[in-house]
């Protein structure tokens, strides 16, 4: 009787795996199966590029050997986005898939027909969405083996654990077959897995190359060691599919030997890989090869996972084996070593630049930000106390100004007591409306404004310039660190910034002599309207009182004492926030003093992460701090870092 296998082809990889296998068995024996095996074979793949039945590249010696309908499954003709939209319906897919709204960039992002891509878990997608048909072409399939007389069925699962569906979907194709052939005995699975290699060509990795592979492993591992219950894709149960001895064996290997020689990935691998399974299926199948055989079923030695020191906990599968390689090593500690001091790494460069590319994560470098316009607009400046109107004090800066309901702007200020003042003076004899008009406004303005007279609290609160000036320096220091601990802004940013904020605010410094004189000038062009009203009140006659003229020339005179005391009065504030400002200036510069001493920290924390990162993993290869940054996502590594500034608070 003859042996039965089916070699099952995930993405690209695997089919061009089948491909080179299937050129070999007909160069050699002219016919697709040679007398004593029995193969089957499955492509799985999210393009049609390879299934096409004209496709010349499965040609040999004139003859295509390419796969029938039935030996293909293509990942496509789905509505993802319906399922999206109906999880409910699709108990395969609901517990694993995420939020749906994570999906819309990724869905809108395909152009054409739906293809695995680099993304793993739209590669498992795609799988899920055809799982109930793979049950049923692997069933099929192995009954037209088991034709032949022999039940066994060894089944060989080939593929990249670079690309979208070889990675997202091996660990599903391993559930599903080791559910439908619980049997490990009868129908163990062997898996032929090609890493990522070092140096991939140019436009192949974009963007989660490494990255799956070093997922698909992690996974691989976890449902090896019983540690991962996968959830059943097909949907045929709800509950997690419980596996034992999920695969007999998986073969890891790379385009790289130990001796630095590469293949070409994409023409010499599949050769050599084809190579070894016609090997193992064809050339040794009729000798007896019990040493490899316990090799691939973990049957030389102990074959339980080994566990961490001092626990029962399992952690790593020795089902996993190599080409040419004696013995694999994982430097664990070295690993977790440098995934630690990465996230180090990311977290200051979040807290110096803030910086975030999806391809490098938090780049060593600052963005190029102009604050110019945002620290001169009106809503910064009131949010900070530093506009005009605060730095004058014609609205409060402190907490007990800013809550006293008797203060009022100073145009409000005059401009309510005047109708008032104008009252009073029509008590008096009609002669005098003008001259006591003129009094009371000189009375409020040197004793009664907010209390004290306009000089008086002016000279006051000077006074207590230091508290005003802290009050806006701990405004604009509060908002700021808000932002560098919400991961807003960057350390470098908030330099940046103080440095705008400071150009902002010398060059209104120097526009404050100019206000002063334009205030006082103001004053004197009202002060002459006043007494041209005055000159015009002395010759009103007997006709002008009975006109109402009086009443109009009080009225004009109200309005001219308006703008000479509002003027008189900002003159007086501005000399005020002459002062204010220069203190301000320098408690800025020292707050941005010690923003530039805390970006210097941590840039030099960044240089010692660089120093230990390159001390470990030191084996000749790539700079992987670009793959394993692919794992982090920055509202993670910004959670990481807001944790750090409030430790670093408390």
């Amino acid at each position: 009787m003859s042996a039965n296998h089916l070699i099952v082809g995930l993405g690209g990889t695997g089919g061009k795996i089948i491909r080179s296998f299937r050129k070999t068995i007909y160069q050699e024996f002219r016919k697709e199966n040679p007398d004593g095996v029995n193969v089957g074979y499955l492509y799985v793949d999210s393009s049609k590029e390879m299934m096409d039945m004209d496709d010349p590249s499965w040609k040999i010696l004139g003859v295509s050997v390419q796969l029938n309908k039935k030996s293909q499954l293509l990942l496509q003709g789905e509505d993802l986005g319906r399922r999206l939209e109906n999880l409910n319906e699709f108990p395969g897919i609901k517990p694993w898939i995420g939020p749906p709204e994570q999906w819309k960039d990724i869905l809108g992002s395909i152009i054409g027909v739906t293809l695995g891509g680099q993304k793993r878990r739209l590669g498992r997608f795609l799988f899920a969405c055809k799982a109930a048909d793979f049950r049923n072409q692997t069933q099929s399939l192995v009954r037209d083996l088991q034709n032949s007389g022999t039940p066994d069925v060894t089944f060989h699962v080939v593929t990249g654990l670079a690309g979208g569906t070889g990675s997202g979907s091996v660990i599903d194709v391993i559930a599903q077959l080791r559910d439908i052939y619980p049997d490990s005995k009868r129908y163990p699975i062997v898996l032929y897995a090609l890493l990522p290699e070092t140096y991939p060509n140019p436009n192949w990795d974009t963007g989660n190359y490494h990255a799956n592979g070093f997922a698909a492993l992690l996974e691989l591992n976890a449902l090896s060691v019983g540690r991962y219950e996968i959830v059943d894709v097909s949907g045929i149960r709800t509950d997690r599919l419980r596996l034992n001895d999920p695969f007999n064996g998986c073969y890891i290997f790379t385009n790289e030997n130990d001796n630095g020689l590469t293949a070409d990935v994409d023409k010499e691998i599949p050769n050599i890989v084809a190579d070894f399974l016609h090997q193992k299926i064809v050339a040794a199948g009729s000798v007896s090869w019990p040493t490899l055989g316990r090799m691939e079923n973990a049957e030389n030695g102990d074959g339980s996972p080994e566990k961490s020191p001092g626990t029962n906990n399992p952690e790593r599968s020795k089902r996993f084996l190599t080409f040419g390689i004696k013995r694999l090593a994982i430097p664990e500690e070295e690993i977790s070593e440098y995934l630690t001091y990465n996230f180090a790494r990311l977290a200051a460069l979040q807290l110096r630049y803030n910086n975030w590319s999806d391809t490098v994560g938090f780049a060593d470098e600052p963005k190029n930000v102009d604050f110019s316009e945002f620290v001169r607009q009106k809503e910064t400046l009131n949010k900070w106390a530093m506009s005009d109107e605060h730095l004058t004090l014609s609205i409060g800066i402190l907490p007990e100004d800013v809550n006293n309901k008797k203060w009022k702007a100073i145009n409000d200020e005059w401009q309510e007591v005047m109708p008032h003042f104008k009252s009073l003076v029509h008590e008096k004899r009609q002669d005098t409306w003008l001259s006591e008009l003129q009094k009371l406004c000189e009375k409020r303005f040197e004793q009664d404004y907010r209390g004290i007279g306009v000089r008086n609290f002016y000279r006051t609160k000077l006074k207590a310039k230091r508290e005003i000036v802290s009050q806006i320096r701990r405004l604009v220091e509060t908002d700021l660190l808000a932002d560098w601990k919400n991961g807003v802004r960057s350390a470098t940013e908030l330099s940046k910034l103080l440095a705008s904020l400071l150009d902002s605010t010398g060059e209104r410094l120097k526009t404050m002599d100019d206000k002063i004189v334009q205030m006082r000038s103001n004053e004197e062009e009202a002060a002459h309207k006043v007494e041209a009203n005055n000159q015009e009140w002395s010759h009103i006659g007997v006709v002008g009182r009975i006109v109402g003229k009086p009443e109009t020339l009080v009225n004009a005179q109200g309005d001219a004492l308006f703008q000479q005391y509002v003027y008189r009065t900002r003159a007086e504030a501005w000399t005020f926030a002459k002062q204010i400002t220069e203190e301000l200036i320098v408690e800025l510069t020292d707050l941005k003093s010690q923003v530039d001493q805390t970006a210097s920290t941590i840039a030099e924390a960044v240089k010692k992460y660089n120093e230990r990162i390159a001390q470990r993993i030191t084996d000749k290869g790539p700079d992987l701090r670009e793959q394993l940054v692919r794992f982090y996502n920055p509202e993670l590594v910004r959670n990481i870092t807001r944790s750090m500034v409030k430790n670093e608070d408390e």
